[in-house]
């Protein structure tokens, strides 16, 4: 599939999500492609779990307010750690994830 391609049909998802389970072989690919991400100041500050727990999937979905994504089979949570990202120029963080996400995205 073409870039442009890519980029023109994609969505952000709010519906139910299939009852497919994500495998974990599936998990670690969109994990690995997220790795490759560029990092801001090459920080590296960004963590990515992935989560095949249907419960622990539902608890997220619950602390963040995420109604539509309690269907889902598995997650990815993006985190850092604050002190990671002091005293190393203006923070970057939100773009590290945000390009972390967009490439897991298309995988």
């Amino acid at each position: 599939m073409e870039l442009l391609e890519l980029l023109r049909n994609r969505r952000s998802y709010r519906k139910e999500f299939s009852s497919r389970k994500v495998t974990k072989e599936e998990l670690k690919t969109i994990l690995e492609a997220a790795f490759l991400a560029p990092s801001g100041c090459n920080l590296q500050s960004a963590r990515m779990i992935g989560v095949l727990e249907e419960e622990k999937v539902k608890k997220i979905a619950d602390i963040y307010g995420f109604e539509w994504a309690k269907t889902s089979t598995a997650c990815v949570v993006i985190a850092t750690k604050a002190m990671a990202l002091k005293g190393k120029g203006p923070s970057r963080h939100k773009e590290d994830f945000g390009a972390a996400q967009k490439i897991y995205y298309w995988q």
